[in-house]
């Protein structure tokens, strides 16, 4: 049976600690790919970047990355979406698949709030890590203030979300 995780977020932007989240969560659960799943509107806070400009962005940063893909089905969805109708969707698509859902202990914390949880907590297991260092908004204050984000961001995508985040 395949294994796919999903690592849902709003990416604004996504920055290495994403990558190696997903990395090792491919390794810990013998994962075939991890699937980023840009949400289209995040609904705690709020996007700098337009949703095309950040797919733009997580796909350039993941294009060399062997077993993590960037997702549109958020973003292709009409209307509201839940992570549910998420699920609901990958189980139709890969069948045969067992899902994780990958997430940070703040986000896991709140997950009873979650629309429709009960369908998530019997559909696929989580994967719960402690939440990151640096967050996606401080990565945009240094790029605001022209402070060095190298050890921060993918080498792919540093100048572009300069030039993005620096315009926003």
């Amino acid at each position: 049976m395949n294994k796919i995780g999903l690592l849902g977020g709003s990416f604004d932007p996504v920055h290495k600690a994403h990558i190696e989240i997903a990395q090792d969560a491919m390794t810990k659960l013998g994962l075939d790919e991890v699937h980023f799943i840009l949400t289209k509107e995040a609904p705690h806070k709020t996007t700098v970047l337009s949703p095309e400009k950040r797919f733009e962005l997580l796909s350039i940063a993941l294009q060399d990355q062997a077993g993590l893909i960037p997702s549109r089905i958020e973003l292709d969805r009409a209307g509201v979406s839940y992570s549910y109708l998420t699920v609901e969707d990958y189980k139709k698509q890969f069948p045969d698949t067992e899902l994780f859902w990958i997430l940070g202990e703040d986000a896991f914390a709140g997950l009873e709030q979650w629309q429709n949880y009960d369908y998530l907590a019997k559909n696929l297991e989580f994967m719960v890590f402690p939440r990151i260092a640096i967050s996606s908004s401080e990565i945009r204050t240094k790029i605001s203030n022209k402070e060095a984000v190298d050890a921060l961001l993918p080498e792919a995508i540093r100048q572009l979300a300069a030039e993005y985040y620096s315009k926003a």
